[in-house]
């Protein structure tokens, strides 16, 4: 079985005869997603796994009959052989787990949102550039041509267009116009798409008339 992975910095392609050896860090979504994914697919070749808790990662592994599952990210990154990570556990510890892949000379795909923050998602991108690895965010949805459009709308939006000609954005519509920046914020991860609601002074003060009156 041929694999194939995609320099970052570079514009060819490289094809490998063996499955790439990935490891999944993270013992909740990681295991209950990525991990039996893995395992289905001829491309790779699961062998270890991390979850915060040590027996937790011992137990996920058996349960995948992987090589190793541990609590110390360092032995994970040792895992003779290990070509690719997984990073699945929470937000505020992947700038921390993605540096450390990238820095070991691992490709890695990260969860949504890299970081969040601004500054530590750049330092992430920066340190895979620095090391050639390929690195990327899990962010598939978005080529959704459903996702394409709300995100352009929410950013014509943000710049001041289209608030009384928009049907969702209109000033009487405020629910809806707050379910349409939710999706954008699911969509591209929580605090990072902060930046695309930009409302008019004293909209949020308006209110939509319920039927039966307030609750």
């Amino acid at each position: 079985m041929r694999s194939v992975l995609r320099s970052s910095n570079a514009s060819w392609w490289c094809a490998v005869s063996e499955p790439v050896k990935v490891a999944v860090a993270g013992g909740g979504y990681g295991s209950k997603v990525a991990l039996p994914v893995y395992s289905e697919l001829e491309e790779f070749q699961p062998v270890a796994v991390w979850s915060r808790r040590p027996e937790r990662a011992l137990e996920l592994a058996e349960q995948a009959g992987l090589e190793l599952g541990t609590s110390d990210l360092e032995e994970l990154l040792r895992f003779p052989g290990l070509e690719a990570v997984r990073v699945a556990t929470p937000v505020v510890t992947h700038p921390e787990f993605a540096r450390a892949v990238v820095e070991r000379g691992l490709h890695q795909l990260c969860e949504k949102p890299l970081a969040d923050n601004l500054a530590a998602a750049r330092e992430i991108a920066e340190a895979a550039r620095r090391a050639g690895v390929v690195a990327a965010v899990n962010y598939g949805r978005r080529f959704e041509e459903g996702r394409r459009r709300l995100l352009e709308r929410a950013v014509r939006c943000s710049e001041g267009r289209g608030w009384r000609r928009c049907p969702w954005c209109s000033p009487i519509m405020p629910t809806r116009l707050a379910s349409v920046h939710v999706g954008a914020r699911r969509d591209v991860g929580g605090r990072a798409a902060a930046g695309l609601r930009r409302p008019r002074p004293g909209l949020a003060a308006r209110a939509v008339p319920r039927r039966g009156g307030a609750r």
